[in-house]
């Protein structure tokens, strides 16, 4: 009886210390996946900046100029990789729980790239994975009755496809 007495003493006490981290207003309850950039679409807009631009959006997201010619030297030129630079450094600079998301689209903006700012704040740079369904044992045997294996498939999927053949006639 002791022991579950401790046991309901020590969760009121982690029930009570998490809404006082939340009461305090050093915990965000939810900060919700559109307020961050992700690493893809870091890439994406790295791919997508024009060499003539970069100067201006390492000055817009408040990257010294002398940074900016160190980074672009580091990269021997190549502004792609230096602007993953850039935007990594500006993202670990910013206190927790800023909108990366806005202000990377106001820098945007202010660089005269508003239409990649758009796309930034529309979630569009980096189309949407269609997520992974894993065939059933039905829609597997069906999909192997369709399609005839081609010479280059591999062994396995021959002797799948002549065992399942096999079992048919049985």
């Amino acid at each position: 009886m002791r022991r579950t007495f401790c046991t309901m003493d020590g969760f009121c006490l982690l029930y009570l210390l998490v809404i006082l981290l939340v009461r305090s207003g050093d915990v965000e309850t939810n900060p919700g996946p559109d307020r961050i950039v992700s690493e893809e679409e870091f890439m994406e807009l790295s791919k997508l900046i024009a060499p003539s631009y970069y100067k201006g959006v390492g000055v817009n997201l408040n990257i010294p100029n002398a940074e900016l010619d160190q980074i672009i030297v580091q990269h021997l030129q190549n502004t792609s990789d230096a602007l993953m630079t850039v935007f990594t450094r500006w993202r670990d600079k910013q206190p927790p729980g800023t909108d990366i998301r806005a202000l990377l689209a106001e820098g945007l903006t202010r660089s005269d790239l508003g239409s990649l700012s758009g796309k930034l704040l529309a979630g569009s740079l980096v189309p949407k994975r269609k997520a992974w369904i894993p065939f059933t044992m039905a829609e597997r045997l069906k999909t192997e009755e369709m399609t005839e294996p081609s010479s280059d498939d591999t062994l396995s999927t021959r002797y799948r496809y002549v065992k399942h053949k096999s079992m048919m006639t049985e």
